[in-house]
């Protein structure tokens, strides 16, 4: 299956915020172009897993992801067989991204600005060392550093080519705000591992998203995603309501087809962690609905990052 994991975003309603983010914010628009054949794979920027597939033969996509970028980046791609039993791939196979990217006040048509291109064959050794290659074609857009390195991961759990590599983008790229927020540790894997004052903080906010969900009350939701919002119009240049309707939580307020359930976080709570460990999430998701006829749980589950004194919804 290949998705895409998309992070959604809405604009503040102050009108001398938004003339800022119309200059500074939706000036500069990259996007990723991914082609793939016989490739599996998993796409990050800075620790946030874009995009996966798993078992579609022939793949083809564009998506936004300025809202992702900060002025140096780290790149990962995972690379494996469709035959996940094995390291050897068809000799047809082809895994290529391209970067691009535009201002959009000057031009409507997205320039390539660099590529990452993969073709590995039955061959582990050239896997490794030579089936990689990438190219800056406009170092002032993108500059992709370093030679990407690859590495075999073969063990009983997993086998596969992990890539990484670094990049910068414009050097007047706009900073986001979880760009410099707090940084929790890595070490950090559920709930209770955070300090006390966060768990307190974090329960908040989930019990307020809780709340407004209850409540059906959009205009608390808006306020709640309003970080969120804001900022992924500016990356993406969408419209307030088109971003909050993308939520889907009009859906989600169907009582006749889902049932909001009692808050669940608990010391076992898994986080996670993106975005260089400024932004978090809970696992599974503390806000869920029930979907009555089949049973299933669908969960809403903002990124956090945390100012000093609250945990607010940023991606």
């Amino acid at each position: 299956m290949a998705k895409i994991i998309l992070f959604l975003i809405f604009i503040s309603f102050n009108a001398g915020a938004s003339k800022i983010i119309d200059k500074e914010f939706k000036k500069y628009d990259y996007k990723i172009g991914i082609n793939l054949k016989e490739c599996g794979m998993e796409f990050y920027i800075n620790g946030v897993e874009l995009i996966y597939n798993s078992d579609m033969r022939n793949f083809d996509t564009t998506f936004g992801i300025s809202s992702f970028l900060k002025k140096d980046n780290d790149l990962k791609i995972i690379f494996f067989s469709l035959n996940k039993t094995s390291l050897e791939f068809p000799v047809d196979t082809n895994c290529n991204f391209m970067f691009l990217a535009r201002n959009r006040f000057d031009n409507d048509k997205m320039e390539d600005a660099g590529f990452v291109n993969y073709n590995p064959n039955g061959n582990v050794s050239y896997n490794v060392n030579d089936a990689l290659s990438f190219e800056n074609l406009n170092s002032n857009w993108i500059d992709i550093i370093n030679n990407p390195r690859v590495e075999l991961i073969d063990n009983d759990r997993n086998k596969f080519y992990r890539a990484t590599q670094k990049f910068k983008i414009i050097s007047d790229f706009p900073e986001w705000k979880w760009v410099n927020s707090f940084q929790f540790d890595n070490n950090i894997k559920y709930f209770n591992e955070l300090p006390h004052e966060q768990q307190v903080k974090l329960k908040e906010v989930y019990s307020n998203l809780w709340s407004a969900m209850n409540e059906q009350d959009d205009t608390k939701l808006k306020a709640l995603y309003a970080e969120m919002l804001e900022e992924s119009s500016a990356a993406d240049g969408g419209s307030v309501d088109s971003y909050y309707n993308s939520l889907g939580f009009s859906r989600l307020f169907d009582k006749e087809e889902f049932e909001l359930q009692p808050l669940k976080i608990s010391a076992a709570s898994k986080i996670s962690k993106y975005l260089d460990n400024r932004v978090i999430s809970v696992f599974s998701s503390p806000v869920y609905f029930k979907h009555l006829e089949s049973g299933q749980s669908v969960g809403v589950n903002p990124k956090l990052r945390f100012d000093g004194d609250k945990f607010i919804i940023t991606r």
